[in-house]
């Protein structure tokens, strides 16, 4: 039985029941099985991607080859991008025209990295741990005091960069860059170079930030190339603030303390390379010490602090990573679009135009107003037509959230950060 075959009747059996636990029980007699379990790691693995859809290659059956690689061969190529393109179609297309109706199904299945069967990766890792890496990273909590206790635990503190998070993961000379949200980013090839000549396998968590020429970050300068495509970014900087084995990654779990982490990666000679730097921590031994580094940082414009506590790796939000700052950001979706005249001076002349003047949001089911940080290039293009920005995610910047006489909230000097076009993906 060919593995495709033996993939189709997996699938057809796993469709057959609605039960969780049946499925698990059909899921427990594949354990064993190589051809399953590659199966499933390659269509789930948010660190396989392909580059092809199955709509793609049915709409170029022109484009195929002749060959003798099984579905898993294939999708290593993809995705190690040993082939792209017209390439990437001739391969999948190759599988398809040497096999029958089901095969095709199959493999279209994995190329869209869904084989329907109505069983998800924490189900399927309950049976067969480990079978699919899960991607989630660290993420910190609002500073309350009662969080620390500075006399007694170790503790370091940093700036908070303005940038994009970043994961870069390499593995067997393989590497790849990825959102907080596990999306691949394409614009980085001058980092991957650099990290590549790191030695061993590893993960490497930071932000990706672009530099003006006071060593500050330009939060929108990055935005707007980071997914750009067919574009390489010519100068980011990735300040890294921890270094991970592929194991403590993929389990979320360690053993090293982030003092130990950084000691490993300060022997990497990371800072002869062009783009990658290590993230300055320093001692928090008291809550003045703390606060005075936040008055700092608001002094020399910084987003804030982030404080770290020394200890083993946690993959996902909590209390082991707390961010100090004296602007908040949220995230919102925009519920409603006003125009109004402004002034404007455009080329020299001081005129009134009619554009976009104000969005609303709601907080706490409150509608909120915003109507700062918009370029006037967004302003026009939002106000000839409100449908490019309603319904769109967006970040705001604000001082506060605030509450009147009746309990309701608002925000106080909201700001426009970003506005999100497909989705928040970064």
């Amino acid at each position: 039985m060919t593995i495709l075959k033996m993939i189709a009747e997996f699938q057809n059996e796993m469709q057959a029941t609605t039960s969780g636990n049946e499925k698990k029980k059909i899921l427990a007699m594949y354990e064993d099985s190589s051809a399953i379990t590659l199966a499933l790691h390659y269509t789930y693995s948010p660190f396989k991607q392909f580059g092809v859809s199955a709509k793609q290659c049915a709409k170029r059956p022109d484009l195929w080859m002749e060959h003798k690689y099984d579905i898993i061969d294939v999708l290593e190529m993809l995705s190690s991008r040993k082939a792209t393109g017209h390439e990437a179609i001739r391969l999948v297309n190759g599988l398809i025209l040497r096999g029958d109706k089901s095969d095709a199904r199959i493999v279209y299945c994995m190329i869209d990295k869904d084989l329907k069967l109505r069983a998800n990766t924490s189900t399927i890792n309950k049976v067969i741990p480990n079978c699919i890496p899960t991607f989630d990273v660290a993420l910190a909590e609002k500073y309350d005091p009662k969080h620390c206790d500075f006399e007694n635990e170790d503790w370091l503190g940093s700036r908070k960069l303005d940038g994009v998070r970043c994961i870069i993961r390499k593995e067997q000379d393989e590497i790849s860059a990825y959102s907080r949200q596990g999306k691949e980013f394409f614009t980085l090839q001058n980092v991957l170079d650099d990290v590549l000549k790191i030695p061993g396998d590893f993960v490497l968590d930071g932000e990706i930030c672009m530099m003006d020429k006071d060593g500050n970050e330009d939060f929108q300068g990055i935005m707007k190339q980071i997914r750009r495509k067919d574009h390489t970014i010519k100068d980011p900087k990735f300040v890294i603030f921890d270094y991970l084995t592929l194991e403590e990654f993929d389990t979320k779990t360690g053993t090293t303390s982030l003092e130990d982490r950084y000691i490993n990666l300060e022997g990497c000679d990371i800072e002869s390379t062009n783009t990658l730097t290590l993230l300055e921590q320093n001692p928090i031994d008291s809550e003045t010490t703390m606060l005075n580094m936040a008055e700092e940082a608001e002094s020399l414009g910084y987003e804030g602090i982030m404080l770290r506590k020394n200890t083993t790796y946690n993959g996902k939000r909590s209390k082991d990573i707390l961010k100090v700052k004296k602007m908040h950001d949220a995230e919102y979706v925009v519920t409603g679009a006003t125009n109004g005249d402004i002034r404007v001076v455009e080329e020299g002349v001081e005129k009134t135009i009619n554009c976009l003047s104000n969005i609303s949001i709601l907080h706490k089911g409150n509608a909120v107003g915003v109507g700062s940080g918009f370029s006037l290039e967004q302003r026009k293009e939002f106000g000839d037509d409100h449908s490019k920005i309603l319904g769109k995610t967006i970040t705001v910047q604000y001082f506060e959230e605030s509450q009147n006489q009746n309990g309701d909230y608002s925000l106080r000097f909201p700001v426009i950060k970003h506005v999100f076009n497909n989705g928040r993906d970064i």
